[in-house]
C-alpha cells in the first residue's frame, strides 16, 4: 500500500488521465480489467488509472505500470544512477524498481527506438513498471523534450544532412561512370556513419532509374561494410592506441547468461541429430523470459524478452515440448506474459530481401534482447559450402544483430566426421566439424557442441569463446516427471 500511495501522489496528473495503465507482477504485463496478460501493442488490454491501482491491490500483484504510445517517450538508464541525462531533459524522473536505476517520462518526437548499452529510448511496444520514487529535483510534470532528444540520434541527423549533396551527386550520374561515383557516394556516406538500410534506401531509388544493377550495388556495399562489426551507432573504425592507453579503457562484456551467453552477440549450438540441442535452448528461452532464473537449474541468466523460432517441426511437438517444460517449472504461459515469443509454421529465409524485410520488421515490433533459431539450415536457401553465399547469409543476421541490440543463437548440424569424435568420448569435438563453410564457426563469437551420453543425457562442451574463458564440458538431462509426459524437466547435472 506504500508503493500505491506514492504512485498516486508523485505520478504527474497529465498520465493519470490517460487510458495507458496496467498492473504487473515479476515485471509481466496484466489487464486490471480481467487479470489477463496485457499487450504492448493492443490498446484494449490498457486501462485507467483508477482501475490499475483498484487492481493492484490484489497481493496477487506486484503494482501499476504505464504502457507507452506517442507522443509518450521513455527513458531507461539501467544499472546507474548518473543524472547527466535527467538533467538535459528536466521532465518527471523516477526510480526504477530495482533502486539502481532511473526512469524518465517526457514528449517528444523520435525517429526510432534506441537501444543500447545501460540505455533505451521508446515511445511504444514498452512499458514502465512505475515506482513514484521520484528524483525531487526534476519536475513533477510531462516536459515536450523533442529538441532535447535529437542529439541520442545524432547518426541519422547526419544522414539526413548529406541529403543535399547526396541528391546533386546521384542526379549527376552518367550511365558510363556508375560504379566509381557509386563508390564514392556510398564512401561518404560511411563516414558519415550512415547504416547499411540508410544508405540503401537513399542511393538505390536513383541508381533503379538509371538502370542500376542489383547485384554490383550490393556487393559495394558488401565492400564498404566488410570490416564493420559493432553496432551501427558506433564509430565503424577505430584509432590505433598506444599500449597504456589501450590497456587502461577497459571495454566490459555484458551478459544474458555470465561466462556462456554475451549480449549482442552471435552463437551457435552444434550437434549430431537427436542430441537434445532443441531441448537446451527451449529451457534458455523460459528462464529469461520468466524474468531471470536459473537456465538447466544451475546457470543464473538475466531478464531477457526472447524469440523463438522452430522451422524443423511439427507445430504441434514445439507446442508439446513448451507446455511440458513450462509445467514442470510450475509455471503458467500467463507468467510469461509479454516476454516470450513462438514462431511455428512459418519460413524465413534471410537471404531473400523479400523475406529478410518482413523479419527486420518483425524484430522492430517485438524487440527481443535473444533470438534462438532451430535451426540456422532452414534460416536461408544459401549453398553452405560456398564462402561468399554463405557470408552474405552472416553478415544480414550481423546487421539485425547491430540495428536491434539482440544475441542470435542458431541450432546447427555437424558433418560426417563428427560422427567418428562422438563414438570416442574422450575426443573433444572441434568447431571444425560444423557443417558447411568455415566461414560458420569464424563469424560465432560462442559455440556450444552438444554429444550425445544415453537416452536422456547428453554432454555439452563450450568449444569456442571469444568474450572470455570456456566453460568445463557438462551434461544436460531431459527427464519426464510423469508417465504422460506433460512435464518435462531439462538440467544440467
Amino acid at each position: 500500500m506504500i508503493l500505491l500511495n506514492r504512485i498516486r501522489n508523485n505520478v504527474p496528473a497529465e498520465l493519470k488521465q490517460l487510458n495507458q495503465w496496467v498492473i504487473h507482477k515479476n515485471k509481466v504485463p496484466y489487464n486490471a480489467k480481467n487479470s489477463q496478460p496485457a499487450k504492448s501493442n493492443d490498446e484494449s488490454t490498457w486501462s485507467d488509472f483508477n482501475m490499475a491501482l483498484k487492481a493492484a491491490r490484489s497481493p496477487q500483484f506486484d503494482g501499476v505500470g504505464f504502457m507507452f504510445k506517442p507522443p509518450y517517450v521513455g527513458i531507461d538508464i539501467d544499472k546507474s544512477l548518473d543524472l547527466t541525462i535527467p538533467s538535459k531533459l528536466q521532465s518527471y524522473t523516477e526510480y526504477s524498481p530495482s533502486g539502481k536505476g532511473i526512469h524518465i517520462i517526457c514528449k517528444g518526437n523520435i525517429p526510432r527506438a534506441l537501444k543500447k548499452s545501460g540505455l533505451e529510448i521508446y515511445n511504444g511496444f514498452r512499458y514502465f513498471t512505475m515506482t513514484g520514487h521520484r528524483i525531487t529535483q526534476f519536475p513533477k510534470s510531462i516536459i515536450n523534450c523533442t529538441d532535447r532528444l535529437k542529439e541520442f540520434f545524432e547518426v541519422k541527423e547526419k544522414a539526413h544532412k548529406a541529403q543535399n549533396w547526396l541528391s546533386q551527386a546521384l542526379n549527376e550520374l552518367q550511365e558510363g561512370n556508375i560504379h566509381n561515383t557509386t563508390l564514392a557516394i556510398l564512401g561518404k556516406l560511411h563516414r558519415a556513419r550512415c547504416s547499411r538500410n540508410d544508405m540503401e534506401a537513399l542511393v538505390w531509388p536513383y541508381l533503379e532509374k538509371i538502370g542500376g544493377d542489383r547485384d554490383a550495388f550490393e556487393a559495394r556495399l558488401d565492400s564498404i561494410f566488410k570490416y564493420t562489426n559493432g553496432p551501427i551507432e558506433s564509430p565503424l573504425f577505430s584509432l590505433a592506441q598506444n599500449v597504456s592507453t589501450f590497456l587502461d579503457q577497459e571495454e566490459t562484456v555484458e551478459w544474458i547468461c555470465e561466462g556462456l551467453v554475451p549480449r549482442r552477440s552471435l552463437g551457435f549450438v552444434a550437434g549430431l541429430p537427436e542430441t537434445m540441442k532443441t531441448w537446451f535452448l527451449m529451457d534458455l528461452a523460459l528462464e529469461c523470459a520468466r524474468g531471470g532464473g536459473d537456465w538447466l537449474g544451475r546457470f543464473s541468466v538475466s531478464n531477457a524478452r526472447v524469440l523463438f523460432i522452430d522451422q524443423e517441426r511439427f507445430k504441434g511437438e514445439t507446442q508439446r515440448r513448451f507446455k511440458a517444460l513450462i509445467a514442470a517449472k510450475g509455471l503458467t504461459a500467463q507468467d510469461l506474459g509479454n516476454q516470450l515469443f513462438i514462431q511455428c509454421g512459418t519460413t524465413t529465409r534471410i537471404n531473400l530481401q523479400h523475406s529478410f524485410d518482413a523479419f527486420r520488421k518483425q524484430l522492430a515490433e517485438i524487440r527481443p534482447d535473444i533470438v534462438l533459431v532451430d535451426s540456422f539450415a532452414t534460416f536461408h536457401t544459401a549453398e553452405e559450402n560456398n564462402r561468399k553465399d554463405v557470408q552474405i547469409v552472416l553478415e544480414r543476421i550481423k546487421e539485425l544483430r547491430n540495428e536491434f541490440g539482440c544475441t542470435f543463437i542458431m541450432i546447427h548440424h555437424e558433418n560426417k566426421n563428427a560422427f567418428r569424435t562422438a563414438e570416442n568420448e574422450d575426443e573433444e569435438p572441434s568447431i571444425a566439424q560444423m557443417a558447411g563453410n568455415v566461414a560458420i564457426p569464424a563469424a560465432a563469437e560462442f559455440v556450444f557442441t552438444v554429444r550425445r551420453k544415453d537416452i536422456n543425457s547428453s554432454f555439452i562442451y563450450h568449444t569456442k569463446s571469444t568474450t572470455g574463458p570456456k566453460e568445463a564440458p557438462f551434461y544436460i538431462s531431459v527427464r519426464d516427471l510423469d508417465e504422460k509426459k506433460t512435464k518435462i524437466k531439462v538440467e544440467a547435472e
